[in-house]
């Protein structure tokens, strides 16, 4: 027993040297394990103890395909250098992940974030610039997930796999997740928000689409001590105006009526009228439709906060949107293999913080993140963590200099396109959608 005993911790041991080392410098073991503590989860000594599962699901996320439980397993044997046990299954390390709590993915996750957004962090006069959106992810067609997710619907019929909510907000400057929120399909984006907001830090300037440029969330999100820059909609009805300058005047927001308002509860206690700030600009771009952009933000003096920057602060709200879009393409999101709520929503954590330790990785280069391709950084990160598994002690610094170089010239500059005819590139399917699950759809098709 002895024998077995020093050999799992051997084994241990050689996973932690050799696991992810580029990683290894933003979530130290004394941090997993001080997590875990705090979340009041007790574990004995194992191969797959916190700081190794954390390990495992970030190298799973970081691969550049999916990858099964079984290959995580295998991958850390190999880098064990244990090829005695061929009979492995996978389940090892969905035990291991199931018994982790969400809170050490969770902690990990803004700890990491953290660390990318004061290494490439954005300032808008002294106001740290957040961007939020929402998006939805397929799930596995189970039973649990169907009764916590629920299904998207178009009143004809249902989508074919449970549907989660999820909210994000990123640092503009890094593109690092500072926080995250899962939901139901039919809980609303600003559902999610309003929830966000009591444990969002003050002293933000939180950008974000038209959704967000409400009544409701321009006097909120003041209240919680940040600002807020919004798209403004298109339906908003004339109101007091007071000029500050070229398209740039104040408006008087009425309070909406109980009855139109999706949080009657909230308006309850605020006040009649509040003073927004509406800014306007015509939009001229090269190969692009000239158009109008209308904003809306909270951001009331026009001498500290001039509309010109702050128009040209909002575009950088489409960088969530290539977030979102690289985390669904490139990390697998867009599709969630768990099957039950807990393991999905650690699954999402466990993506998205593999996408953080990238932007970190990419802060520390020195370079601008925004020049960075994301894509090419993780390769650039996986190859040098596969030299690094094998390396001296004294070796890995220069490599990891080394790597930090490499991700600095990964660069993808921005390009001006000619106007192009509007087009689908991408030539639909011939196969029929599949509504069912196979079997229901083999035992009609053989009733017939």
């Amino acid at each position: 027993m002895t024998i077995i005993v020093q050999d799992r911790q051997r084994t241990k041991e050689k996973i932690l040297d050799a696991a992810l080392n580029p990683v290894r410098l933003l979530l130290p073991t004394a941090l997993i394990e001080q997590w875990c503590r705090e979340a009041d989860y007790k574990w004995r000594e194992r191969v797959l103890g916190p700081v190794v599962t954390v390990l495992a699901c970030i190298w799973k996320h970081l691969q550049p395909k999916v990858v099964s439980a079984r290959d995580v397993e295998d991958g850390f044997a190999e880098l064990a250098r244990d090829g005695r046990d061929k009979t492995r299954s996978g389940s090892d390390f969905c035990q291991a992940r199931g018994r982790l709590p969400v809170a050490v993915f969770q902690k990990a996750l803004q700890h990491v974030g953290g660390v990318a957004s004061q290494s490439a962090g954005m300032l808008f006069h002294q106001l740290r610039v957040w961007l939020v959106d929402g998006t939805t992810l397929r799930t596995a067609n189970t039973a649990a997930l169907e009764a916590h997710f629920g299904r998207a619907s178009n009143g004809k019929r249902a989508s074919r796999s449970p549907v989660a909510r999820v909210l994000v907000l990123i640092c503009a400057g890094s593109s690092a997740v500072l926080n995250v929120l899962t939901g139901s399909y039919v809980t609303s984006e600003m559902a999610l928000f309003i929830r966000m907001l009591d444990t969002m830090p003050r002293g933000g300037l939180v950008v974000a689409d038209r959704a967000y440029g409400s009544f409701l969330l321009c006097h909120l999100v003041p209240f919680h001590g940040s600002h807020l820059l919004a798209r403004l909609r298109a339906e908003r009805p004339n109101a007091k105006r007071k000029r500050l300058g070229y398209r740039d005047h104040l408006e008087e927001w009425k309070r909406p009526r109980r009855e139109h308002s999706a949080f009657p509860e909230l308006l309850i206690t605020y006040p009649e009228a509040i003073w927004v700030r509406v800014i306007e600009r015509q939009i001229v771009r090269r190969g692009y439709k000239t158009w109008t952009l209308r904003i809306v933000t909270t951001l009331l003096d026009p001498k500290m906060y001039p509309a010109s920057e702050l128009a040209e602060l909002y575009f950088r709200r489409w960088h969530i949107e290539t977030a979102l879009r690289t985390l669904k393409t490139q990390y697998q999101m867009a599709q969630l293999k768990g099957k039950t709520p807990d393991i999905v929503e650690k699954e999402i954590l466990a993506t998205l913080l593999a996408f953080n330790c990238v932007a970190a990785l990419m802060g520390e280069s020195g370079e601008a993140p925004e020049l960075i391709s994301p894509v090419r950084a993780r390769n650039i990160i996986m190859r040098y963590a596969g030299y690094m598994a094998f390396l001296a002690t004294c070796r890995l610094k220069e490599f990891y200099n080394e790597m930090l170089g490499m991700i600095a010239k990964a660069l993808q500059l921005p390009q001006e396109r000619e106007s192009e005819p509007r087009a689908v590139i991408q030539r639909p399917s011939t196969f029929l959608v599949l509504m069912t699950t196979r079997n229901q759809w083999k035992a009609k098709n053989r009733a017939a």
